[in-house]
C-alpha cells in the first residue's frame, strides 16, 4: 500500500454556524450531498459536524490533487460514516474514476470548541 496524497484543514465552526444561519440551504445545497445533510441536521449542534465534514471534504481535495488536477466539486467528495463506525470517502462524478486506480481513504475528524479539523490520507493498491 502506498500514499499517495495527505490532506489537512482546519475550519471555524463559528464560520459555518454563520453560513448556516445567513445562506443555510444555498451553503449547504452546493457544498454537501443529500445524506450528508441528513446526518448533519441529526444533531442539536449541527454547525460542529458541517465543518467537520466541510475540513474533510477540503484535506480530502488536498489528497487527491496529486492524482486529478481537473475541475470538480465538492459534492464529489462525500463524507460517509463506515460500518465499523469510522468516517470514510466516497467520490462521485469525475473523481470517481479514481477507483480504477484502486484509491482509497483513512480519515480523522474531530471538533473542538469553535475548531474542526480533518486529516485524509489517501492511498492505493494500484497503478497511479
Amino acid at each position: 500500500m502506498g500514499i499517495v496524497g495527505i490532506g489537512i484543514d482546519i475550519v471555524r465552526v463559528s464560520r459555518i454556524e454563520n453560513l448556516l444561519k445567513q445562506k443555510k440551504n444555498r451553503f449547504t445545497n452546493r457544498i454537501f450531498t443529500e445524506a450528508e445533510r441528513a446526518y448533519c441536521e441529526r444533531f442539536k449542534h449541527r454547525a460542529e459536524r458541517y465543518a467537520a465534514r466541510f475540513a474533510a471534504k477540503e484535506a480530502a481535495r488536498k489528497a487527491v490533487s496529486p492524482l486529478y488536477l481537473g475541475y470538480y466539486n465538492y459534492k464529489e467528495i462525500e463524507v460517509v460514516r463506515r460500518s465499523d463506525g469510522m468516517h470514510g470517502i466516497k467520490l462521485h462524478g469525475k473523481l470517481s474514476a479514481l477507483e480504477k486506480k484502486d484509491v482509497q481513504f483513512v480519515v480523522s475528524l474531530t471538533h473542538e470548541q469553535d475548531y474542526a479539523v480533518a486529516v485524509v490520507v489517501a492511498h492505493s493498491n494500484g497503478r497511479t
